[in-house]
């Protein structure tokens, strides 16, 4: 990029509140580029769209308009990632933005999957589905370098597919699905009903400018859990990396549940056998609708030696249904499940060690301060031993609070100078965004037929 310095007339850049990192960039930009046009904007705290988001945005449309002035051979490059649908946004003119958030928080709620709201914000839109490349002037070299927080990387539903265009036929089913999602939560309206069904008819025949339009998606989950897979090797020591799947986008109920399945099948197989043996494990995570380079309907485990150490990455993005009036986030709640799993099965995993961990990538889970959480044999047991926290597990799942019990455990953990490692994992925002990773790290023995024991390394004891 040093090579285009010279040659950047104008950057217009939206970051969540607070980042430093963000901060530390521009400080960078600004040095490197000073004659340079860079404009900066704090916008969508918690990754929900607000007046500054509205205001950064009209001046990002204001920029590409204007390159047109500059050069008639300008190029427009655009760096989206995920949570871009908050940051890049301007509703429909005759519907507020307090209306608009209204109905995406809903959505949240209520437990509507990423692709669900993505094709409401879209409809709801002056700059998703495709509507930003309105603003773009004819013949211009428009590159848009995608950073996919999505399962599948669509690009036309990351960030609202702002640069992916859409004629006609498709603004009008975008619209409709759109009713379609709200009817199905029940939040559709009498407001909203009016708004998408004029949609649905008014688009007119779209004039085709023509441009040299690139869409390129330079980073996912992949990319990520490929990385995952190799440190596991190569750095945690695991004997054995299996990546059951990078497209999940069920429930986080079902998430744990069939996580949990895979364990007792490991832990039942390896039962059967006290030497050297090639276990042919079904994958129940495994969906032949979505297309994926790890998923396979079953996978392999060779245990080769007494202790065989075994790390399970689950990769996608769960969905929940949020009641009460807690505070937490997905990861957090599946990692609050989990532990309420493994306590309720604990006479069968007293002798057995295990990790679990869930964390989003961009280092924020819902509203919290925190990436996901962790939880070990150790900490199930510190639980269990203490009527006040068993409670609080159960009240804190209906609840909704994850945040609040990890808070609270730690604090607990803290006080009586157990040797637990704290059960929050806390990154600070990392920048990116490719959804959420779940690890599971086990030791299996042939000779005992029981988990032993952990590696010395493993997620959740390096965040320490």
């Amino acid at each position: 990029m040093k090579s285009l310095d010279s040659k950047l007339k104008a950057i217009r850049v939206i970051h969540p509140p607070p980042s430093q990192h963000a901060s530390d960039i521009i400080s960078s930009m600004r040095t490197r580029l000073p004659n340079c046009d860079l404009k900066c904007f704090s916008a969508a705290p918690n990754n929900i769209p607000d007046e500054n988001s509205v205001a950064a945005t009209e001046q990002v449309i204001e920029a590409i308009e204007n390159v047109g002035k500059w050069d008639s051979s300008s190029v427009i490059f655009n760096l989206i990632s995920g949570g871009g649908s908050a940051l890049l946004s301007l509703p429909l003119a005759s519907l507020c933005l307090s209306k608009k958030v209204e109905v995406i928080v809903g959505l949240n709620k209520a437990g509507a999957s990423i692709f669900e709201l993505n094709k409401v914000r879209a409809a709801l839109s002056r700059v998703k589905g495709g509507k930003l490349l309105d603003h773009v002037p004819a013949n211009s070299v428009v590159v848009n370098l995608i950073m996919s927080d999505i399962v599948g990387d669509p690009i036309e539903l990351i960030a609202g597919g702002a640069t992916v265009p859409q004629d006609r036929h498709e603004l009008v089913q975008c619209s409709r699905n759109a009713l379609n999602v709200l009817k199905k939560y029940e939040l559709l309206d009498t407001e909203l009903r009016r708004l998408l069904s004029a949609a649905s008819t008014n688009f007119g025949d779209k004039e085709e400018k023509k441009r040299d339009l690139h869409n390129l998606v330079v980073c996912s989950n992949s990319i990520a859990v490929e990385c995952a897979l190799k440190e596991g090797k190569s750095k945690f020591d695991f004997d054995q990396v299996v990546c059951l799947t990078n497209t999940f986008t069920g429930t986080v109920e079902h998430l744990v549940e069939t996580i949990f399945q895979v364990v007792t099948q490991c832990i039942e197989k390896s039962a059967q056998s006290s030497r050297h043996i090639c276990l042919e494990l079904e994958n129940p995570l495994y969906d032949s609708t979505l297309e994926s380079q790890f998923s396979k309907p079953s996978f392999t485990l060779e245990l080769s030696k007494p202790e065989t150490a075994i790390l399970l990455v689950v990769a996608g993005e769960s969905t929940m249904s949020v009641s009460g009036a807690g505070l937490g986030g997905r990861n957090q709640h599946v990692v609050l499940l989990a532990l309420k799993k493994f306590i309720e099965n604990f006479k069968v995993f007293e002798t057995h060690k295990f990790v679990f961990l869930s964390a989003g990538t961009d280092g924020q889970d819902g509203p919290t301060d925190a990436a996901g959480a962790v939880v070990d044999s150790d900490i199930a047991g510190f639980v269990l031993n203490s009527e006040a926290l068993l409670r609080s597990l159960q009240l804190s799942i209906s609840s909704c609070d994850s945040h609040g019990f990890f808070t609270n455990l730690d604090s607990e953990m803290f006080k009586s100078d157990c040797k637990c490692d704290r059960a929050h994992v806390k990154t600070g925002l990392t920048g990116t965004n490719v959804m959420d990773l779940v690890f599971v790290a086990l030791t299996l023995s042939l000779n005992s037929n029981q988990i032993k024991t952990i590696p010395k390394k493993h997620p959740g004891k390096e965040q320490n």
